[in-house]
């Protein structure tokens, strides 16, 4: 009997560690390790008209740094070529930024998946207007886009 008491508490004991140890609670998602945050899936940024979407990653709350990969969605069907540009809003609109000595450009085709990596380290840190622009033969100044988009970003590589 004394047997069976020392079994039966030395059991009650376990189970009494066991749910104390589960019911602890869970660190605050904003309080995880180093090691952890960066196995995280890196958030994007996307914008889109209904005539093309561009997705950028990664981005950390919309703000862009380092080398980031820009990812055409949504091409009109005709489109064989397109102009990815980064500019100041105060350059005006993306036909006055082609030709702008301080504007990123960058051409896209199908063949290489509509995708293009930047380094926007190269770029002073502030606000600026993405434009794309779609063509169905190489053309620069005059049109007619197929396809046309601007937003704005934001670069900041210091911090």
């Amino acid at each position: 009997m004394h047997k069976q008491a020392l079994v039966l508490s030395a059991f009650a004991l376990f189970v009494v560690i066991l749910v104390s140890g589960c019911t602890q609670e869970a660190p605050p998602m904003n309080e995880t390790s180093g090691r952890q945050a960066k196995l995280s899936v890196e958030p994007e940024f996307i914008a889109g008209n209904g005539t093309v979407t561009v997705r950028i990653t990664p981005t950390r709350d919309n703000v862009l740094s380092g080398h980031v990969s820009i990812f055409l969605e949504d091409v009109p069907e005709n489109a064989r070529i397109a102009y990815v540009a980064f500019y100041r809003p105060s350059t005006g609109n993306m036909l006055d930024a082609l030709n702008h000595p301080d504007t990123v450009l960058e051409e896209l085709q199908p063949f290489n998946n509509w995708e293009t990596f930047i380094d926007t380290t190269k770029m002073e840190d502030g606000i600026y207007k993405l434009g794309v622009a779609m063509a169905d033969e190489r053309l620069m100044e005059e049109g007619p886009w197929i396809g046309w988009l601007e937003t704005e970003v934001v670069i900041s590589n210091s911090g």
